[in-house]
């Protein structure tokens, strides 16, 4: 309800974007909080949200299968101390980080992004990183609005009671 909310999201395509990535999603230890922000970012750069988790999928896939060497060579490690799969928003900030604001001029970057991801997880992942701030504060986002789905729960249920009385 909240990734819907907070972007261009529509709830049939939402279904959609979700059974595409989340198994990729679970498999490489992503928290379902990175999927919905992952795609209300992208929706919101007029990706259809099923696109947008093929995209998604498709990064991770191949962050899944090696590209992580590819990464090491530019100074970006996608797996953790243990070797696991970092966050999601983490990959995409030090990615930023390490190539800056020039990503969508940098033909040469985009060329082995498409390369190592693919074409769609290329174009996902790029939006991703030009907007990682933004990426990074939607997760954080859709991880806090649990709070905010008991509040309208709870309203709904006491307007719901209201009706009730009313009726009886």
């Amino acid at each position: 309800a909240h990734a819907i909310q907070k972007s261009l999201i529509e709830y049939e395509d939402l279904s959609s974007a979700v059974k595409f990535a989340l198994p990729f999603f679970t498999s490489t230890g992503q928290s379902i909080d990175q999927l919905l922000g992952a795609l209300q970012v992208l929706t919101n750069r007029a990706l259809e949200a099923g696109i947008a988790g093929r995209g998604l999928r498709q990064a991770l896939a191949e962050f899944a299968e090696g590209a992580e060497e590819k990464f090491r060579d530019m100074g970006i490690e996608i797996l953790d101390s243990t070797g696991n799969m970092k966050q999601l928003t983490d990959i995409a900030m030090e990615f930023k980080n390490a190539v800056g604001k020039e990503i969508a001029n940098d033909t040469e970057l985009l060329t082995t992004l498409i390369d190592k991801l693919n074409v769609r997880g290329a174009t996902a992942f790029v939006h991703l990183v030009q907007n990682a701030d933004e990426f990074k504060q939607t997760v954080d986002e859709t991880a806090n609005a649990g709070g905010e789905l008991d509040k309208m729960i709870q309203e709904q249920n006491a307007s719901m009671m209201a009706q009730i009385q009313i009726l009886k």
